[in-house]
């Protein structure tokens, strides 16, 4: 935890001296109109969705819920922005805002930790100012953590192969800009048939900017 926020600092750090200088994405005689502008942007995981009684209710047992759960882990592989809302997983032009050479536990976020106002930050990064319609997350296995027992948590499909959000935001030249993935760890969490111990993530995610 502590390497990965020092890492986060750092790069957050050279990343608004990047944008507030304006670093050029090519050379003038390519560009032909000089420097592009540039902004950055910052992503965060939070569960803004679940408060504290939610979180009891997912810690204490329901219908939908068991009772010792310690931990949700999910590890996160990728997570990108384009300008298009309609762009395919193979289309040119997705930025990266997760550094996917990060190990896997830089990579691994327990969504019980991330509740009640907290959160961490999954990346940052420096791209061009403009419109972006979308972000898109690929989830490469989660675990749930039950009285001190690790079990694997089967992933919806298209967790695997790419969620897209579609949110519009504008980056600002010179200027940063936050999106908070809100990872509803309540309503995402499912154990089927009910007492089965058999669970599963369906990612219920939203986004919020500030």
């Amino acid at each position: 935890m502590a390497y990965r926020n020092a890492y986060l600092k750092g790069l957050l750090i050279a990343v608004m001296i990047g944008a507030s200088f304006g670093l050029p994405a090519c050379s003038d005689e390519e560009a032909g109109t000089g420097s592009q502008a540039l902004g950055s942007l910052e992503v965060r995981l939070a569960d803004i969705s679940t408060t504290t009684p939610g979180l009891s209710a997912l810690a204490a047992g329901s219908e939908l819920h068991v009772a010792g759960v310690e931990a949700i882990t999910v590890i996160f592989s990728r997570v990108e922005v384009h300008s298009s809302a309609n762009a395919g997983n193979n289309d040119a032009g997705w930025v990266e805002v997760l550094d996917s050479s990060l190990s896997v536990a830089q990579r691994s976020f327990n969504l019980l930790e991330v509740a009640n106002g907290n959160f961490e930050v999954l990346g940052l990064t420096t791209l061009a100012a403009g419109t972006y319609q979308q972000v898109r997350i690929v989830i490469e296995d989660a675990t749930i953590t039950i009285n001190n027992v690790q079990l694997p948590l089967a992933i919806s499909s298209g967790s695997q192969s790419g969620l897209k959000l579609n949110h519009t935001f504008t980056v600002v030249d010179g200027q940063p800009t936050i999106l908070t993935l809100d990872f509803d760890a309540e309503q995402s969490l499912k154990e089927e048939p009910s007492g089965s111990g058999n669970f599963s993530l369906k990612p219920v995610i939203g986004v919020v900017q500030l």
